[in-house]
This record gives C-alpha cells, structure tokens and sequence, in this order.
C-alpha cells in the first residue's frame, strides 16, 4: 500500500478511459503518435489502440510488474510499444518525439500525490527541485513551494508540444489544472481550446478529490481560458486569466474586474503554532484546559481569547471559552521574557519543551524556544474584519475585544486589523456590497482546499467599490501611514 501511495497510484478503470478517449476523439485532431507517460496496466493504452488505431502509441511507466501485465495485455496490437521508463529521470521518450512527424497526443492519469508527501515518505521518486514559481523565502518554506507531481509532469508534456502540432488530454485534479493554465500564461505558452471535464473522483477512484478530464492543445489560437463542460457537452462556466490573474468566472468577472488591484491595507493571517495541544485552552470554570487536557495553572498575560475557521463561519465571535498563548508580539522576538513576566507559563512551556521542539515545520528551526508565526503589531490591533479560509462562503465578521483584550485567529483565517471600531464598520460595510460580494465569488474556486486566501482578498480594491463609504476607507489608510500603524510585517 505505501508504494501505491508514494507512486500516486490511482489506476483509471479501462471503461473510463475509452469513454473519455472516445469523448476526446470527437472534438480533436486524429494523432500521428500517441504517448501515455504513466501508463499502470495500459487502460489508456488499450483505449488508444481502438480508438485510434493508426496512431503509434507507447506506453512508458515506473512499475515494473504493471509494464509486463501490459505488455501481455496489449501483444496483439503491432502499434503498440510499452516500456519501464522513470518520467523523471529517463530519456528513451524524447527521441520518440524528436523522430516522430504528425499530430502528438500526450494521454493518461499522471500520479496524484505532492512532492511534499513523497519527501515524507522518503521516497526518491522526485523531480528536480527548484522553485520554478520565484517563490520568497517564506512562501516556499510555509507550503506555496509545494507541487502535485501531475502538474510537473504537465508542464514537461506543454514543453513538449510547443514546437509542434500536439494535445494533452489528462486526468488530474482541478487545482491542477489551474496552476497548469497559469503556468503556460506566466510563460505565454501556446495553449488553446481548453476543456475540463469534471469527474466523480470517488466514484472512479474511491477518493474525495475534485478531479476532472483536461485537454488542451498548441494548434489553435492561444487563449488562456478552459470551458468547464459535463461529458455531455453542457456548458458549466469557464475560468482562465484576466490581467495576469486567474479568474474564476470570466463571464462574470468582466463586469467587476475594475475592483481588481490590490488593497490598501494588507490581510493578514492569524496564528499559526502548529501544537494546539500545548498552545490552546478552553476554558472551564475557573480552569484552563489544554489540548492534552490536563488543567492547568498559569497566568493570563499571555492568554488571549481565539477563534477558528468554524467560529467565523458559524458567526460565533463572542463564545468567550477557548484562548490561545501568544508567546511573542512579533516573529523572532526573544521569548525568555516570560520567564520573567509570567513564571509559572514559563514552567508550563518547559514542562512540554520535548512535545514543542518536536514541531516538524522548518519555519521554527533556529528561532527562538517556543516561537510561534502569524503574528505581529497586527495581531494587537483592537478590532479585526475576518473571514474563514476554509468554508464555501464569502462570511465576514466583526472582531471586538474581550475581556479587555483583542481577539486572535488561527492561521486558517484572515483579517484586516482597525484602530477603531469607526473603521471595523466602514471595512466590513465595504466587503458586505453587491460589487464587493460579486467580484470575490467571480475570482474564487470554490473547489480548492482553501478557498478565500490572502492573495484572494488582497485583490478587492476596497477604495474603488462605487459607495461613498470608500472615501472614508481612504482616508483612515491615509491617518493611519500617517501615523506609522501600517506596517509591513511576515504573512504567511
């Protein structure tokens, strides 16, 4: 089982693969040559050799037991050639292509699994690493480093077929897909005639993963945008890049696309401590219950009152029970102050230093004991506009403080921070408009993991919304540079 998990090993039902090569074969070229680079059993192979059956086709996988069963499988069809071939490392695929005339067609199911999960797995079954999207420092450390191996072995296929007349037609997840499209417009590849045809990924792969059919091709007109179509040709929206930007819902986003720009002030994200074990409490009673709970006895300078994703979604901004411990106002600052100002936090800390130090994000190597991220003079500010990341909703919330201290969020959430509740209400009276609501849902997929993001809110252009609460959203940015209450700070 960890093999078939560490090699992405989803193999597609033969019946499926004839369906969508049989689909595939009504709307593009005939091919000349037809590669599946993962083949697995030969599924998308055989379909190939029915579908299009003048075609050369070769199959070429990793898995040495699943090549020979294919080879067995496929022995009476003289067009077929099947090889153990390493996607990542081999080389017997490129003269194939080099010495080959005629439409290419590049056809299958590449692994669905990241390059994080095969590291932790241990596997060497890895591309080249590079940070090919000139990610900072932090972005790659904190995940947006982070790849599907299916999206690398993509963009080798669109390399492949900048030269020539090609198409590639494969099934992969839809986040996929996306970052595929941004890819080829961040480079100004050709792609043209995008399609995407969403699949039920539990009922073909027995996982809950959105996932779909994806064909584009370098023949015709480039255009950054793929039709999300049903396996019966309906038309389901259409998404692709405006202004260098993904966009959701390009139909719609024409009418609002003048709110796309960047905000005055930055959203931030909320704490992130990965122990929520040692760092969170509930309280009860006059006690405070950790995450391993145990009661415990400390001080409350540090404690501050903390919500969740579910928290916001759910409008509970005032539940009053669970509290976070902020260790420090700002990322590095010397935590042994709280030796000093709160003995007896200190000593709980100690007293779970093995469970902290084992903390496996390399953001807390060579920062000070106990460190926390996602938190700054933000973080203090007395009001806060938040919103979950994680729900399929476009909720935000007003945060007042409580118990004479400001409220914090975890790291699934985003806010903008307001030095008065004047400001809290003109920033959330903004977000609540027509234009507001209507522009977010034109650039949001709600298919990801993480739907709303900070890239995502820092694209609403508060300023511009047509509503004369604008002017007064400008005019408290404009107090508070003044002031020097703007600063830059680490987002995560």
């Amino acid at each position: 089982m960890s093999s078939k998990v560490e090699l992405g090993d989803f193999q597609t039902p033969y019946d499926w693969a004839k369906d969508l090569t049989k689909i595939l074969s009504t709307f593009e070229k005939k091919p000349n040559i037809v590669i599946e680079p993962t083949c697995g059993v030969g599924a998308f192979v055989r379909s190939a050799c029915e579908i299009f059956p003048k075609a050369k086709i070769f199959g070429f996988d990793i898995n040495s037991q699943y090549v020979e069963t294919a080879k067995k499988d496929l022995a009476e069809h003289i067009n077929v050639t099947v090889m153990c071939e390493d996607f990542f490392r081999g080389g017997k695929y490129s003269p194939i292509i080099n010495n080959s005339e005629g439409h290419i067609l590049f056809l299958g199911n590449p692994p669905w699994v990241t390059n994080s999960k095969l590291g932790l797995l241990g596997s060497d079954n890895l591309p080249d690493k590079k940070n090919s999207d000139l990610l900072r420092g932090i972005e790659a450390i904190t995940g947006k480093s982070n790849f599907d191996i299916s999206e690398w072995m993509i963009h080798r296929m669109l390399e492949c077929i900048q030269d020539r007349a090609g198409t590639i037609a494969m099934i992969c997840k839809s986040s996929v897909a996306r970052k595929v499209l941004t890819y080829a417009s961040n480079r100004k590849l050709k792609f043209g005639s995008g399609k995407f045809f969403p699949l039920n990924a539990k009922q073909v792969f027995n996982v809950s993963v959105d996932c779909g059919f994806f064909v584009f091709n370098s023949y015709q007109p480039t255009v950054y945008d793929v039709e999300i179509l049903s396996l019966d040709f309906k038309k389901n929206g259409k998404f692709g890049v405006r202004n260098n930007r993904m966009v959701s819902d390009v139909d719609n986003y024409g009418q609002w696309s003048f709110l796309d720009g960047v905000n005055l002030e930055k959203w931030r994200s909320g704490i992130k401590h990965d122990c929520s074990a040692v760092f969170e409490f509930k309280k009860e009673d006059k006690f405070f219950i950790n995450g391993n709970d145990e009661a415990v006895d400390i001080e409350t300078d540090f404690l501050y009152p903390f919500l969740k994703s579910s928290d916001l979604a759910n409008a509970r901004v005032e539940r009053g029970d669970r509290y976070v411990l902020v260790t420090q106002e700002n990322v590095g600052q010397d935590t042994s102050q709280i030796s000093v100002r709160a003995p007896k936090t200190w000593a709980y800390l100690m007293s779970h230093k093995e469970q902290l130090d084992a903390r496996k994000s390399s953001i807390y190597k060579n920062k000070p004991i106990f460190s926390i991220f996602g938190v700054g003079d933000y973080s203090f500010a007395p009001w806060k506009i938040a919103i979950s990341g994680l729900y399929k909703s476009v909720n935000f919330v007003k945060l007042s403080p409580q118990g004479g201290k400001q409220v914090m969020v975890d790291d699934t959430c985003y806010f903008i921070p307001c030095e008065t509740e004047e400001e809290a209400d003109v920033v959330l009276s903004l977000l609540q408009t027509r234009q507001a609501q209507l522009f977010l849902s034109s650039i949001i997929f709600w298919d990801a993991k993480r739907p709303i993001s900070v890239d995502i809110l820092q694209r609403l252009s508060l300023d511009l919304i047509p509503n004369k609460l604008a002017q007064s959203y400008k005019e408290i940015v404009s107090d508070k540079k003044l002031q020097g209450q703007l600063s830059l700070g680490i987002e995560l």
